[in-house]
Parts: structure tokens; C-alpha cells; sequence
């Protein structure tokens, strides 16, 4: 799966609501999954300190979190929605070298 427009429909958003938001991302800790891996966390957690935050600041609930990129919304699509955040992050000229 192709998860592209969501992520970029994402970026729209968080540079909206949150500028900025790009200086709080560790890509190298990144992990989209539902239940990141320890020493992990998904791109919401890392910008607004917990998923639910994130939900509550960008004013989406978790069906709008899929349309954004922001969850993978299929079993299994985590991993190819954390490599796609990380592609799409470092074109942006994210390095990952940590916070």
C-alpha cells in the first residue's frame, strides 16, 4: 500500500495546526504501529506527547488519524507507513539524528 497522499494530508495539517512540528520527530526512534516497539514511539506521541494528545490538538478523531497518515488503518501496514514517514521525512530535509 501506498500511503503517500495520506501522509502528505498529515503534513498539511500538523503545519497548520502545529508549526514546527518537524524540530519534535525523532525519525530514527519512529514507529507507526498501534503498539511501538520499546524505545519507539508513532510521530503524534513524539510531537504532542501521546497519541491521544495529538488527536485532541489537531482536533481529528482516530477514523480522520488513518485519512492523515497518522495510523495505517490495516493489519500489517505499519511498517510500510513508518518507512514512507521516514522517506517523505528526510526529502524534507529531516536528518536522523535524534531530537
Amino acid at each position: 500500500m501506498n500511503f503517500k497522499r495520506e501522509i502528505n494530508k498529515g503534513i498539511r495539517l500538523l503545519n497548520e495546526k502545529s508549526p514546527g512540528w518537524q524540530q519534535k520527530v525523532d525519525a530514527g526512534h519512529l514507529d507507526m504501529g498501534s503498539h511501538p516497539r520499546v524505545g519507539q514511539a508513532d510521530l503524534l506521541t513524539q510531537v504532542f506527547g501521546s497519541y491521544d494528545e495529538g488527536l485532541t490538538a489537531l482536533d481529528i478523531y482516530s477514523q480522520e488519524a488513518i485519512l492523515c497518515g497518522f495510523r495505517d488503518g490495516m493489519q500489517g501496514g505499519a511498517g510500510e507507513l513508518t518507512y514512507e514517514w521516514k522517506e517523505i521525512l528526510q526529502t524534507m530535509g529531516h536528518t536522523f539524528s535524534g531530537r
